[in-house]
């Protein structure tokens, strides 16, 4: 879903991530290059516990990380 302009910069532009919360079998999540705004949903936490790769960059997101995301290396 990456490079296509899909936000606006709006502050709730990453709302939708909290309908594709708990997909079991979701290892990558690439959003990058699009314009979302605002800050990253709780729910995001919950994307999945096989979640390997999560890219956001060059988006408008702000604040801190949700509280149950934890990145092991």
């Amino acid at each position: 879903m990456g490079k296509n302009c899909l936000g606006s910069g709006d502050t709730n532009d990453l709302n939708f991530l909290r309908s594709v919360v708990n997909w079991t079998d979701l290892e990558m999540l690439g959003l990058s290059q699009n314009s979302f705004g605002g800050v990253l949903p709780n729910a995001i936490a919950n994307l999945s516990a096989n979640l390997k790769s999560l890219d956001l960059q060059f988006n408008i997101i702000s604040g801190r990380l949700p509280v149950g995301m934890l990145w092991v290396t």
